[in-house]
């Protein structure tokens, strides 16, 4: 089942613009082509122009492949356009490979700041607004730089039930609860892979409200299988939270090249929803052997 795409980050937001350039060319060019009899090179302008913006919007889908696959024919048809195709599929081959590149992430695991108090990204006031209607409340923030100098903020809230939490920056929104040294996760973006002590409850693109009812669900099918969620202290939750991060940070460095390969050729819908299915009792099967993080 699909999912809504996600929010755009900053990166994104600034090739809108050009892809709307992009369009409007192409389709004038298209036209004077064809006033001119040129129905084929028209119909070939056209066909690239809507390539590109296509794969411009394909981005917040968050399936690389995929947008990967749609530049690199724009390249290969402009490349056409122009009488010179190898330069075209050269281009292409840049392009896929910058990339693929891209999405090979460093993280500095030691980098991550805490801070007491609500300390509020404006860009995720919203979400906070959303989980504090449905009972949470923030304890505090963690902070870092991605490699690209942005720096994310993530406020970290505790549920009024005390089994659960919720972390919030710009984009990604979890609903969290604790089993020891394993942790179940319920996500709205399913962009990074997780440790083995991690179980993921995928739900590419759902609000706090769809995360919540989410969670709840995969709770109960935990509780079905004799599995309860530990209570989270709201003083030791912003530490907690903070080794959390750090092992997923090291995690993900350990496997960088691979991880960014799964990002590259994964659909961006994650491992899907927990429920009582047979492959989710296998995943819930591997969780629980997943030794604790050394």
């Amino acid at each position: 089942m699909g999912r809504p795409r996600l929010p755009l980050r900053d990166s994104e937001r600034a090739l809108y613009p050009f892809a709307a350039i992009v369009a409007v060319l192409g389709v004038a060019v298209a036209i004077l082509a064809a006033s001119a009899g040129r129905v084929t090179l028209a119909a070939l302008v056209l066909g690239v122009a809507v390539i590109y913006v296509v794969a411009i919007w394909s981005i917040r889908l968050r399936t690389p492949w995929l947008t990967a696959l749609l530049v690199a024919a724009a390249a290969c048809a402009l490349g056409f356009l122009a009488g010179h195709v190898v330069i075209g599929v050269a281009i292409a081959a840049l392009l896929v490979a910058w990339m693929a590149r891209g999405a090979v992430v460093r993280l500095d695991a030691d980098a991550i700041t805490t801070h007491s108090g609500e300390t509020l990204d404006p860009l995720s006031a919203a979400h906070v607004s959303a989980f504090r209607s449905l009972g949470f409340e923030p304890v505090g923030a963690l902070s870092f730089r991605q490699s690209n100098g942005k720096e994310i903020i993530a406020t970290v809230m505790i549920g009024a039930r005390r089994d659960r939490y919720a972390v919030a920056t710009d984009l990604v929104m979890t609903v969290q609860s604790v089993f020891g040294h394993r942790f179940l996760t319920t996500r709205n973006s399913a962009v990074a892979t997780l440790p083995p002590e991690v179980l993921a409850n995928d739900l590419r693109g759902a609000d706090p409200s769809e995360l919540c009812e989410a969670h709840e669900s995969a709770l109960a099918t935990l509780r079905a299988r004799g599995i309860e969620p530990d209570a989270v202290r709201p003083e030791d939750l912003l530490e907690a939270h903070m080794a959390l991060e750090r092992r997923a940070f090291e995690w993900t460095n350990s496997r960088a090249r691979r991880q960014g390969l799964e990002t590259f050729t994964r659909s961006g819908r994650g491992q899907g929803a927990l429920d009582a299915s047979s492959s989710s009792q296998r995943r819930i099967d591997s969780w629980l052997r997943a030794a604790p993080a050394s």
